[in-house]
């Protein structure tokens, strides 16, 4: 069953590994980092670009993921 999963970091490294695997598996995946430039073209994977630090951010990309 599909499940929803947030990641966070998810421009490079271990983040963005996990982001691909998890799509490739067929979950809806929303990769959140400051800059999703290279994540622009990866399948299965719903870009948002987001700063932790700021919670008008976070608010904004909860509700994008809710919707």
């Amino acid at each position: 069953m599909p499940k929803t999963i947030v990641v966070t970091g998810s421009s490079k490294g271990i983040g963005r590994e996990l982001a691909l695997q998890a799509a490739e598996k067929g979950h809806r995946v929303f990769a959140l980092s400051r800059n999703v430039t290279s994540l622009q073209a990866t399948s299965g994977v719903i870009p948002l670009q987001v700063d932790l630090s700021d919670t008008k951010a976070v608010q904004q990309a909860v509700n994008e993921i809710r919707a």
